[in-house]
């Protein structure tokens, strides 16, 4: 048996390193998607500093705890839907009507999110949130995520070129008009925000009328909407504790923290994009894998898992290093605190990275249900962290909140995922 198992495993050996050998086409087309993915990140990166650098720490504060609020309360419309889709469109002849059902239910929770936004704008802090700024962050961030479904479209169907030509054209044509402001002088916070908002609708109405998704009165939406229950409670608990600290900073210490706290943050969450784009493109292929090839699902998920942790290790390393020279010379002497909290947050690059090779393993095994009880649990710790040490040390006290929820979190997926990993494996012994 012995023999017979180790003939088998050399005959279907599927390592994450075999794979990119045997198949030259999936390797380009990781690195076109890794690439364009990290580029775009890149750039609203970029985009955050030349505002942070030229708005400066109080403004910024402004324009970040805007952001901060719409980002929070976007589950309202979002739901879990990307990944949803990422997943079941893998397998489906129909893509167009299932992409038509699930823009039908964010346009129509588009409608409902705005409303409340607005109305809760104005009952919690109106001395804070102005309703004029939440409405053109309302249509900013309603028309990117509506573009963003439509880009898994391209993904699924493997046409990772125009992928990346949509998703890079938008992100420049964002950076263009930043830079077009900053050259003019203008400091009017209204203005930044309308010129994402501007092009945000149009790279929609753009992609809307490239990709012709059947949008029908009556369809599935019900069923869609009861199959991506996990996945909107998911992305419900993960936006409490990746998006709450800077509203809770912004209620407790003001803006001017804020606008110190949130280039550091951002800067840290724009590298994410690398690991999250191994995850999004090979979700459709580790859930291949899953339904058809059990022994390579496994092999394929350990080494992936290897990778991302290596990955996070390298980022995590370079910005510590770089962090207190890197924040001084992107955003200027008025942005020392940042470097320290840009120091702070680096270890998140490792912990992340690792959760979202453990995230994948979860996802594409149709687990998603078991994520939910660890991110509510870290959520109310998130919550409960970032109120105590927020009120102690502001925005340093974010910082420790932040590492101390993922910390936590990413215990709780290594103990789901090896599990679900250990069944399969038996099961194919």
């Amino acid at each position: 048996m012995k023999k017979m198992d180790e003939t088998e495993f050399k005959k279907n050996e599927s390592t994450l390193v075999s794979l990119f050998k045997s198949n030259k086409n999936f390797l380009k087309q990781l690195f076109s998607f890794g690439f364009s993915t990290s580029l775009s990140q890149l750039i609203m990166m970029v985009i955050s500093i030349l505002v942070a650098r030229h708005l400066g720490p109080e403004r910024f504060g402004v324009f970040s705890s805007h952001y901060a609020l719409g980002s929070l309360t976007s589950i309202i419309f979002n739901l879990g839907l990307d990944i949803w889709i990422l997943r079941e469109g893998a397998c489906v002849s129909d893509l167009r009507s299932k992409l038509g059902n699930v823009l039908k239910i964010k346009i129509i929770g588009g409608f409902v999110w705005s409303f409340f936004l607005i109305l809760m704008s104005t009952v919690i802090r109106p001395d804070l949130y102005s309703t004029k700024f939440i409405l053109i962050v309302a249509i900013d961030l309603w028309a990117d995520a509506v573009f963003m479904t439509c880009l898994v479209f391209f993904n699924l169907n493997r046409n990772i070129k125009k992928y990346s030509t949509y998703l890079l054209v938008s992100r420049f044509a964002k950076l263009a008009l930043v830079i077009i402001l900053v050259v003019l002088g203008v400091h009017d916070i209204n203005i930044f925000m309308a010129s994402r908002a501007f092009v945000s609708m149009a790279m929609l109405i753009t992609i809307l009328y490239d990709v012709r998704p059947e949008i029908k009165l009556k369809g599935e939406g019900k069923t869609i909407l009861s199959e991506a229950r996990p996945y909107s409670l998911s992305e419900l608990l993960a936006i409490v504790y990746t998006q709450a600290d800077v509203t809770l900073l912004n209620l407790l210490r003001g803006g001017r923290e804020v606008g110190l706290y949130s280039p550091a943050l951002n800067l840290i969450t724009a590298l994410f994009v690398i690991p999250n784009a191994i995850f999004t493109f090979t979700t459709p292929t580790l859930t291949e894998y899953y339904k058809q090839k059990k022994a390579e699902f496994v092999n394929t998920s350990k080494k992936l898992i290897i990778f991302l942790s290596l990955i996070g290790a390298v980022l995590t390393i370079l910005v510590a290093i770089a962090s207190q020279s890197l924040s001084v010379f992107l955003l200027g002497d008025s942005y020392l605190q940042t470097g320290e909290l840009l120091l702070h947050l680096s270890p998140l690059l490792l912990i992340k990275s690792i959760e979202f090779g453990l995230v994948l393993v979860i996802t594409s095994t149709g687990n998603q249900q078991k994520r939910i009880i660890p991110q509510l649990c870290v959520a109310i710790l998130n919550i409960v962290f970032n109120v105590y040490f927020i009120s102690k040390f502001g925005a340093g006290g974010a910082a420790t909140s932040f590492i101390l929820s993922e910390t936590v979190l990413l215990f709780c997926y290594w103990f789901v995922a090896s599990k679900i990993l250990r069944t399969y494996k038996n099961t194919e012994s």
